[in-house]
């Protein structure tokens, strides 16, 4: 497994990772999202649970490969060149080697107490799974182009440093840091705000469904267009949240003033 492959990470719910899969096999965008809803509809019970058992196949063979390839890595350090080199400095190297095997040794732990995979990794909300592929094993190459920043707060105040100078340090870092960190493009709500909208802009972009109507749906294919509409509601709060954390402390300010303006 080479540095690249290492990093890969799998997507975090069965949902998430079908739509990847409905995308790739369509050579569409991201933008095509409601398409595969729709084909996620309509799958049957035995369908949805070939889709959650590939799905927790595929991590579990992610995890194990990771975890090979951490117990193969050796620490890199660079040789010094020095004609003489003292006590001190040797005594060092060793220190640095033995640091960062530990560091591995932790890393490799801490992949193998994950290997195994059960049905509470997978949210509760998903109910039903997208799409059949006839070749599953495609979907190894996917990549989670989604990922979470942590927000470590810095305290300003200490009972070691009661003047607050420790704080001021740490908000001097925290400064720099936020300086570094790229501003996200405001994300536009969804389209459709109710399981009905859903249903009539799909109607108008298929024709299957143009002899359908929403009053004749029943309540389960209600829910499910209502299950849809959270889905997109949610990853709408969830990157709308990034947004605000990118943004720098005065812009967010004014973002807030002009709220409750």
């Amino acid at each position: 497994m080479d540095v690249k492959t290492s990093r890969i990470s799998y997507p975090k719910s069965v949902i998430s990772w079908y739509l990847k899969l409905f995308c790739k096999r369509r050579k569409s965008d991201k933008n095509k999202m409601l398409e595969g809803i729709q084909s996620w509809l309509t799958l049957s019970k035995s369908e949805k649970q070939q889709f959650f058992n590939k799905y927790k196949e595929c991590r579990l063979n992610h995890k194990v490969k990771l975890a090979n390839y951490l117990s193969k890595v050796q620490p890199y350090l660079k040789k010094k060149v020095v004609k003489r080199a003292s006590t001190n400095n040797q005594i060092r190297t060793e220190e640095i080697k033995v640091a960062s095997q530990k560091e591995i040794a932790n890393d490799l732990e801490e992949c193998n107490s994950h290997l195994h995979i059960d049905n509470d990794d997978i949210p509760d909300y998903i109910d039903h799974p997208m799409l059949t592929d006839d070749n599953p094993d495609e979907a190894h190459g996917l990549q989670n182009d989604h990922l979470d920043n942590d927000v470590i707060p810095n305290p300003m105040l200490t009972d070691d440093h009661p003047d607050g100078t420790h704080g001021l340090q740490n908000t001097s870092s925290t400064r720099t840091k936020e300086k570094s960190i790229p501003v996200l493009a405001e994300p536009a709500p969804p389209s459709v705000r109710t399981g009905k909208e859903l249903f009539e802009m799909l109607k108008a972009t298929s024709t299957d469904m143009s002899n359908e109507s929403w009053a004749t749906l029943s309540n389960q294919q209600k829910m499910r267009y209502q299950q849809a509409i959270r889905l997109l509601k949610n990853d709408y709060i969830r990157k709308y949240k990034a947004y605000l954390e990118s943004l720098p402390p005065k812009e967010l300010f004014n973002c807030y003033n002009n709220f409750f303006d």
